[in-house]
């Protein structure tokens, strides 16, 4: 794990994690990397050529949150993880920017938002491909649950696909999790908080679960901070 530092030109595999004043970043050629921003504060990530990249973000509480990433160079891949928690009364806003400029590039973006009793998160994908750019997926799967009665959730995909040659897609899944669906735990004698909390766990766990490749002591940190919060929330 190696902390980076503001405008860095990454130049090695590894796993790198945001938690001072990184606002950009440049990552080179032939390269797998992955990020972690710990204190959302990345602004704009540009990929070079043969990349592989992974970037992962944990937003809560009231918070307002801009990004962008741009692939610039040909055979790129790049996926985004974020997992988006509003509790009770709080928002989020968030704008994610991505832009493709180069042929054979793939870029895959997973959300997974969670939002308490008149929680509200607010979001606006876009997409931009340049013109007579070829060979380009996109990829955009979001999953939101609802936890109680009220709480919203708008999400906006905007598309700007200036080329022929791309295979775009969006799908979503939206849930709210009720007694109904808690009848299973609950019929084993688990109480209602334990069992929306065994629920909730799994989410950061699928979604963080490549970090333990690089480093588990990390990943459990993170996962722990994360169900510690929902476990006190119920």
């Amino acid at each position: 794990m190696i902390l980076i530092k503001n405008n860095m030109k990454i130049t090695k595999n590894w796993l790198y994690i945001i938690n001072n004043n990184e606002k950009n970043i440049t990552i080179e050629d032939n390269l797998n990397v992955i990020i972690f921003d710990e204190l959302n504060i990345l602004e704009k990530v540009e990929l070079w050529e043969n990349s592989i990249v992974d970037i992962f973000w944990y937003i809560e509480n009231t918070s307002v949150y801009n990004f962008s990433v741009v692939i610039n160079w040909k055979n790129s891949k790049l996926k985004l993880w974020y997992l988006l928690i509003a509790w009770d009364w709080e928002k989020i806003q968030a704008k994610i920017l991505s832009k493709i400029n180069a042929n054979n590039s793939n870029a895959k973006l997973k959300i997974i938002s969670i939002v308490w009793n008149n929680g509200h998160i607010d979001i606006d994908w876009i997409l931009d491909i340049s013109e007579w750019i070829k060979e380009i997926k996109w990829d955009l799967i979001e999953e939101n649950i609802f936890i109680g009665d009220s709480g919203k959730i708008n999400s906006i995909p905007n598309l700007f696909v200036w080329s022929n040659d791309v295979r775009a897609s969006h799908s979503c899944k939206t849930e709210r999790i009720s007694d109904e669906r808690l009848f299973y735990l609950r019929s084993r004698w688990i109480k209602k908080e334990k069992s929306i909390s065994m629920m909730l766990e799994s989410y950061p766990n699928l979604l963080y679960k490549c970090l333990t490749m690089v480093d588990n002591d990390y990943y459990m940190s993170l996962i722990n901070k994360i169900n510690s919060k929902i476990k006190t929330i119920n």
